[in-house]
């Protein structure tokens, strides 16, 4: 392939990127401008959109990530148990402190968050780390923590600042200005290591000798790209709760669009998916539903898509054979 071919690719994938960032700037006027001009409630939707798109790209990070250095693409933190592992460290540190500062509830969240990532890393990589294994230890593992969690939100119903039904469906109805920090502080992880991880994740998909070949340590990146995703997701958790599929969907959406699997495109491309589709549903839940049913979990009409596309994913491999 010579120079002129290989730029024109690039600036495709580049212009695919930057559409697709126009259409959420978009999205992100109508959010913030429909509805009432009330300054105070002006304000609400304005930082409501803020936390909703930071909240989108790190998640569409994180699962690239998790899904290019794991070499899996039915992965992301809600599958493999981060999420039900931090929301269940965020209940039980709000069950035995009084303390519900957001500093230590996203702390323990994100000791919670790493715990249940290993756990589920640990056990199906001993049962042959397969697609399949993974998939099912990481409901397993999701399924135990996200029950515990229903136990302990009923000790701590009172200190809760929404209800525990949101929490575990994913909500923006308790977005404010002191959860900013520590969403940008999730983005920050995400977005600085992004230039650093890359080129290895790429090298991690051909297996873990090309990449020693190439002068990267496997195990090392490996371990820097969970973590991120661990640590980054997991503080998300602790503000607005499970949010799942979204995740699990940017990543093969965006290697769709931009027909290649590189993560220089794709992981930005990710985030940005990420952050239109949970925008979308979330201005959705916001401004249709709330007259008829009250306010829906953005979470909730997430996974109504998300559920559907991860089963025909599973069929698919299934059929093509690369999944046992």
């Amino acid at each position: 392939m010579n120079h002129r071919s290989l730029r024109s690719i690039y600036l495709i994938r580049f212009s695919i990127i930057l559409f697709l960032a126009i259409i959420l700037l978009l999205l992100t006027i109508v959010s913030i401008n429909y509805g009432s001009t009330n300054p105070l409630i002006y304000r609400y939707r304005l930082i409501r959109t803020v936390s909703v798109i930071l909240t989108g790209i790190v998640i569409g990070f994180a699962a690239s990530y998790l899904q290019g250095c794991l070499r899996n693409p039915l992965v992301d933190h809600y599958i493999i148990g981060i999420g039900s592992g931090a929301l269940f460290a965020t209940y039980l540190t709000l069950l035995f402190t009084a303390n519900t500062a957001l500093y230590l509830t996203s702390l323990n969240a994100v000791i919670g968050g790493l715990i249940t990532l290993s756990l589920t890393i640990t056990l199906a990589e001993y049962l042959g780390g397969s697609d399949t294994a993974y998939v099912l230890v990481g409901i397993g593992v999701n399924s135990v923590f996200s029950g515990l969690s229903i136990l302990i939100s009923y000790m701590i119903i009172s200190r809760l600042s929404i209800p525990p039904i949101l929490m575990l469906t994913g909500s923006f109805i308790n977005s404010s200005v002191r959860n900013i920090p520590y969403l940008i502080t999730a983005l920050s992880l995400t977005i600085l290591t992004y230039p650093f991880l890359a080129k290895p994740l790429n090298t991690l998909l051909l297996g873990d000798i090309y990449t020693k070949q190439l002068g990267y340590n496997p195990r090392i990146f490996r371990l820097i790209s969970v973590a991120v995703a661990g640590i980054s997701t997991s503080i998300v958790v602790s503000i607005h709760g499970l949010i799942g599929f979204v995740g699990l969907m940017s990543p093969h959406i965006s290697r769709l669009l931009l027909k290649t699997s590189d993560h220089r495109f794709t992981t930005p491309l990710s985030g940005v998916v990420s952050s239109t589709i949970l925008l979308a549903t979330d201005s959705l839940s916001r401004i249709f539903f709330t007259k008829y049913v009250g306010e829906i979990p953005a979470g909730a009409v997430a996974s109504i898509i998300g559920a559907p596309f991860f089963i025909s994913l599973l069929i698919s491999r299934f059929r093509a054979g690369r999944i046992d």
